[in-house]
């Protein structure tokens, strides 16, 4: 997940002599292989776009580069030639969905072509996740193949959470050391939105209602904001009620859904209304379409579900402790993480689908289009069918505390 050792780095560490100086793959060089480990080809997918990526300058014998382009299994046939400066080029002529294979060769004085492998694959869509890593206080967009990050913001010193606007892809970060909220856009264009906030804490963002909703930590209360379209300034203005404890914080449907030690609320900020349930140690929640939520009480010892009506009922807990909770709010179930890894519960609370081996799961998020959950471990981001079969692996992070997902324009 992180950039690659520069080349010039490389060589310097490894002491470079005029022979390696001369080519990449020169067969006299010796030591390391730099088109292996250092300045290969590499293909990031994006919404209508893939980044390509690479580094030879410091090698004086490269005249150019070639860039092959496929997708099936035609023949890899010449895309673009390129200058021997050139270390990047977004390719904008693709169709979301497919998959293109890419393939750089070095055009080498005196040698001719020498084309690198593996090749490279990238399929470009509207859809990404962002996680947040509070461990390194990045947030990252993950790209639509799931195969990269597409890129990474930060640092966040303080970083409390994400909330995802799939209106216009962007993502709205909480960070205690900045009096207000942040907005990070597709494009990875930062905005800061100040206001009077105490210390920032959990956040949510209901892009149905175009809502954002903010904890501040300091004066215990939950602020609202409308979500700009563009760079609009923000007005933050603080729900009607106070709290003790304040944990947790979701949004769906036009309502806001907040848990502190004592109890869990559901605010309407249309006609001020709300409804409450007593629950103790509240740590995460999931709202359903129906009206009603999955809740993790007693610090993730216990789980029940919030009905509409205002009835509570408890369910079996699949493991002894448990921290993330994602409804399914087309099945009508839940899936639950724990340290043992994930499991989907039908909506009177028996077990679907277990899935086990991934680590501590501490962030659920589904992609209700693809069907594929995406659960956070402290240092992996992976990607599984709803089956429970892993997908994708992505590792490389300090410590991650929760992902979002980025569905694309709900139109």
């Amino acid at each position: 997940m992180r950039s690659r050792t520069a080349l010039l780095a490389l060589c310097l560490a490894a002491g470079c002599t005029d022979r390696q100086a001369r080519n990449p793959l020169d067969p006299g060089a010796t030591g390391v292989d730099p088109a292996v480990v250092v300045g290969p080809l590499e293909a990031v997918a994006g919404d209508g776009q893939v980044q390509l990526r690479w580094n030879y300058q410091a090698f004086e014998d490269i005249a150019g580069y070639r860039l092959y382009r496929r997708t099936g299994k035609e023949e890899q046939l010449p895309y673009r030639e390129l200058e021997p400066a050139d270390t990047a080029l977004v390719d904008e002529a693709v169709e979301n969905g497919l998959t293109y294979q890419y393939q750089l060769a070095l055009l080498i004085r005196g040698e001719g072509e020498r084309r690198l492998t593996p090749l490279r694959l990238a399929t470009p869509g509207p859809q990404a996740a962002w996680a947040a890593d509070p461990g390194s206080g990045l947030v990252w967009r993950i790209a639509p193949d799931n195969r990269a990050p597409f890129f990474a913001h930060g640092r966040f010193p303080g970083l409390n959470g994400i909330g995802v606007d799939r209106r216009d892809g962007s993502c709205w970060v909480s960070d205690a050391s900045y009096r207000g909220a942040i907005r990070i856009g597709a494009d990875g264009k930062l905005s800061q939105h100040p206001g009077r906030i105490g210390e920032p804490g959990p956040l949510a963002v209901d892009p149905q209602s175009g809502e954002g909703w903010l904890v501040d930590r300091a004066e215990q209360t939950v602020l609202w904001f409308a979500l700009p379209a563009g760079e609009d300034s923000l007005r933050f203005e603080v729900v009607d009620a106070r709290f003790d404890g304040l944990r947790v914080l979701e949004a769906l449907d036009g309502s806001c859904w907040i848990g502190d030690g004592e109890r869990l609320l559901r605010y309407w900020r249309q006609g001020n209304r709300r409804r409450e349930w007593e629950v103790r140690g509240t740590t995460a929640l999931a709202p359903t379409r129906e009206g009603g939520a999955w809740v993790l009480v007693e610090q993730g010892q216990g789980l029940v579900y919030l009905e509409p009506g205002g009835g509570i009922r408890e369910l079996a807990l699949p493991f002894a402790r448990a921290q993330a909770l994602e409804a399914d709010l087309e099945g009508g179930g839940c899936w639950v993480g724990g340290a043992a890894g994930v499991v989907l519960l039908d909506a009177g609370g028996g077990e679907r689908v277990r899935a086990e081996g991934l680590g501590e799961c501490r962030g659920l998020a589904l992609d209700v289009r693809r069907r594929l959950l995406w659960a956070a471990t402290p240092g992996h981001l992976m990607v599984l069918e709803t089956s429970g079969r892993l997908l994708t692996r992505l590792g490389g992070f300090d410590f991650l505390g929760g992902v979002e997902m980025d569905l694309g324009n709900p139109r």
